[in-house]
């Protein structure tokens, strides 16, 4: 059997369906998995080792000025290809009008989706022949595996598949060295989000460094991407000693330094679910979004919410005043610090 997974983007989103991948192999080990993503998440797909083959879709390039026919040429010439491959089966986990466009396109006998309750745009459900209802509010990873029950795979386990490449281990154990940390002694503190209604005021995450400091147990380090740079400038104007800031990191060193440290404490974005996702505990805070539905898979993890009437909203800019982050203190999240500290030391 040969399947094609359609989940294109975002790596957060991409990184929930790819248990997706070890389900199949956990039932079918002959059977081929073949993906479908967009270049920006292609390279957590790169790490699944039950995925057998990867297509890339720019179809960014199909919506920017002056590539357009370009792009539309090279997404013509991948749909030939694909088709070409023969697929028995399409799982759209996307939901999307692209996702549906690519599913028809690739001709395969069974097109398995969402229903319209589980679908973002409903122009989809124009494309899959066979659809899957899941209470919305529920896990997505739970969701994406819902998807396999037409192939009757029903019981599958989460398994997130990720090899980290020995370089990436050997990179990130370099910067623990010059540092002078050891594996465990740290805790990572990723404070960005590209939701503006996901970002918690600097001088709370500064005050956070500053607990750890002062409990002694452990190193605070900032994680931190290109776009949070004057984020992190103003959480070290805050603090009394700059924080010891993470070097830049690919992908794969994320998920590296990720697995070497104690726990991740920030916001629902993709390096908070990656983390989860190499069995490093979170400590992660909700507002516009739901735990239960978009919480780190895992028992070993603290998720801070305060169930406040408009959360979750799923707005990317609140226009309420942030309620949902009143009680999103930095005593709250250190709290969730040291219980990740006595589950580890209790074996939890």
């Amino acid at each position: 059997m040969k399947i094609l997974i359609l989940r294109l983007s975002a790596i957060g989103d991409v990184l929930h369906a790819l248990p997706l991948a070890a389900a199949i192999k956990q039932f079918q080990p002959d059977a081929q998995v073949h993906w479908l993503v967009e270049p920006k998440a292609a390279s957590i797909v790169a790490l699944n080792k039950y995925v057998d083959r990867i297509w890339v879709a720019d179809t960014k390039a199909v919506r920017a000025k002056g590539s357009r026919l370009r792009g539309l040429t090279k997404l013509f010439s991948l749909n030939k290809s694909m088709r070409r491959q023969g697929f028995d089966v399409v799982l759209d986990a996307q939901g999307l009008w692209k996702s549906g466009f690519f599913a028809h396109a690739v001709k395969a006998p069974q097109v398995i989706g969402f229903g319209k309750y589980g679908v973002r745009e409903k122009g989809n459900l124009l494309f899959t022949k066979n659809k899957v209802s899941y209470p919305d509010q529920e896990s997505v990873i739970l969701k994406n595996l819902a998807l396999l029950g037409p192939l009757d795979i029903l019981t599958p386990s989460v398994d997130f598949g990720i090899q980290i490449p020995k370089e990436a281990q050997v990179a990130m154990g370099g910067f623990l060295e010059q540092n002078q940390l050891e594996p465990g002694s740290f805790v990572l503190i990723h404070p960005g989000a590209a939701w503006e209604s996901k970002l918690l005021k600097p001088s709370i995450w500064a005050q956070l460094v500053e607990l750890i400091r002062e409990e002694g147990t452990l190193t605070p380090v900032l994680l931190w991407g290109p776009p949070e740079k004057s984020l992190i400038e103003s959480i070290q104007a805050h603090l009394t000693k700059p924080a010891l800031m993470a070097p830049p990191t690919s992908l794969p060193e994320l998920l590296a330094l990720s697995r070497l440290s104690s726990c991740l404490v920030g916001p629902d974005t993709g390096p908070m679910h990656l983390a989860a996702a190499v069995g490093t505990p979170c400590v992660a805070w909700f507002g516009p979004t739901h735990p239960r539905r978009n919480g780190p898979w895992g028992s070993q993890h603290i998720s801070l919410y305060d169930p406040v009437p408009c959360s979750p909203c799923h707005i990317r800019t609140c226009k309420v005043g942030l309620i949902c982050q009143q009680e999103i203190t930095a005593q709250a999240l250190f709290h969730g610090v040291q219980r990740t500290m006595l589950n580890s030391a209790s074996g939890e």
